[in-house]
């Protein structure tokens, strides 16, 4: 198989976090906003990142147009799966292949293929300077939009995500669990070039503990609403506030 998984693993560890959009939680503060919102901006470029694939970079599940084929997956009634990894990330992907009607398939064809299943699992850790994330997750998603001459696809689906997390060179601490559905993330063909998703949500609801550092011992239930807009800068919305967040470098201002 022409393995295209490597970022299907990249795809999630989706981390999030913000107080209630309805209004403020005392037990949240400003830098723990910051730091929710320095994760989500981290987590949230890699899932863009599996969901944006051109023949150029060739980092996808699978590009726009590719021939897929399953010779590198173990395949048993209709389901392949698929063992990966990328840097630290580490995974499992189980793929199902339907036609447009909706019936399972026994292996991916180009010209009846009209959604693929991804069930995923995956452990690893992600670190830039200033952030470390170590994580297991699972994902459940459809990438639908295959059939015939492809000019978009959309992905949706949901998982959740168990996690530790060290900021600012380990002076704040956190642990987390997340759920995260992702709702009509659409991706527009552009050959050679980098497509960023024209529309859809990913939210992300997360059950957080202050490990140590400042506000060691806070605890919050939380939520994280990013809007996709087909540009590299999108708005992330933690609560009342709205940063930006860039999907090529991970990075949130």
């Amino acid at each position: 198989m022409r393995q295209k998984i490597l970022l299907a693993t990249a795809l999630l560890f989706a981390v999030a976090c913000s107080d209630d959009p309805t209004g403020p939680d005392d037990n949240v503060t400003p830098q723990m906003r910051a730091d929710a919102a320095e994760s989500v901006g981290a987590i949230i470029a890699s899932d863009v990142e599996s969901m944006t694939s051109s023949p150029a970079n060739g980092s996808a599940l699978f590009n726009f147009g590719a021939d897929l084929n399953t010779d590198d997956c173990v395949g048993v009634l209709g389901v392949y799966v698929c063992t990966t990894g990328v840097g630290d990330l580490s995974g499992e992907a189980r793929l199902t292949f339907r036609d447009e009607g909706g019936t399972q398939q026994d292996d991916y064809d180009p010209s009846t293929t009209a959604s693929t299943m991804i069930d995923l699992d995956i452990d690893g850790s992600i670190l830039r300077a200033g952030l470390d994330v170590d994580f297991t997750a699972e994902r459940d998603l459809m990438v639908s939009g295959m059939l015939g001459t492809e000019t978009a696809r959309t992905w949706s689906g949901n998982g959740t995500v168990n996690a530790s997390s060290s900021m600012h060179d380990n002076a704040r601490t956190y642990s987390y669990t997340t759920t995260t559905v992702f709702t009509d993330v659409e991706v527009t063909s552009a050959g050679q070039e980098q497509s960023w998703p024209t529309d859809g949500t990913a939210t992300t609801n997360i059950n957080l503990q202050v490990v140590g550092g400042p506000d060691a011992g806070e605890s919050a239930t939380l939520t994280a609403v990013i809007e996709f807009n087909g540009t590299v800068n999108v708005p992330l919305k933690i609560g009342n506030v709205t940063y930006t967040l860039n999907l090529d470098s991970g990075e949130v201002s």
